[in-house]
């Protein structure tokens, strides 16, 4: 997660997040796992896990 932020920090990745993948990105930075996501958001872990993927791959 940290490398995530530092990265972003340098080539404007977060930008390019969806609103619902920079809301979970968001809470993973916080410190919250996919349960703690799953439940304040009301969503499935499957998804939290989907949104994982694909917000890290805007950081690659």
């Amino acid at each position: 997660m940290k490398k995530l932020v530092t990265q972003s920090a340098d080539s404007h990745s977060v930008e390019r997040l969806s609103k619902r993948e920079l809301q979970i990105f968001k809470l993973l930075a916080e410190g919250n796992g996919n349960i703690e996501i799953s439940n304040s958001l009301n969503l499935k872990m499957s998804t939290i896990s989907t949104y994982k993927k694909r917000s890290s791959k805007n950081f690659r």
